[in-house]
């Protein structure tokens, strides 16, 4: 059996995983491919305040100049997006304003999103 090369390029995973742990030193990281988005999101968990959520679609992370992205402008979204994902595309970092966010459930050994639980339960799909 072959196994399945990364959905994105694992350099490119570490560049970013360094940047977050070197920028927002006394917290939590933790990261994670969305399947349903197409894209890596990365949460930071400060010891005190509100948690940050970095979604890097793919797309982004194929872009020519995906090393220029991760400076100081993205940190000080990081940091001002209270309650907001911050998506990063190759125009720069976009704050949306976002609903709570679903829980996580572990099917299967699986991190599963609450909503494509609720998806799969109403079309029949496996999530």
């Amino acid at each position: 059996m072959v196994a399945t090369p990364p959905p994105i390029d694992e350099n490119k995973l570490q560049l970013v995983r360094e940047f977050l742990q070197r920028e927002f030193r006394a917290s939590r990281h933790e990261d994670y491919f969305d399947s349903v988005e197409m894209a890596q999101v990365f949460v930071i968990e400060p010891i005190q305040g509100p948690r940050h959520t970095l979604v890097i679609p793919k797309r982004t992370f194929e872009d020519p100049d995906f090393t220029l992205l991760c400076d100081a402008r993205l940190v000080e979204a990081l940091q001002s997006a209270l309650d907001t994902r911050l998506v990063l595309t190759p125009e720069g970092p976009n704050s949306l304003r976002m609903r709570p966010w679903p829980r996580a459930y572990h099917l299967d050994g699986r991190r599963v999103r609450a909503d494509a639980v609720r998806r799969s339960r109403l079309t029949g799909a496996p999530s």
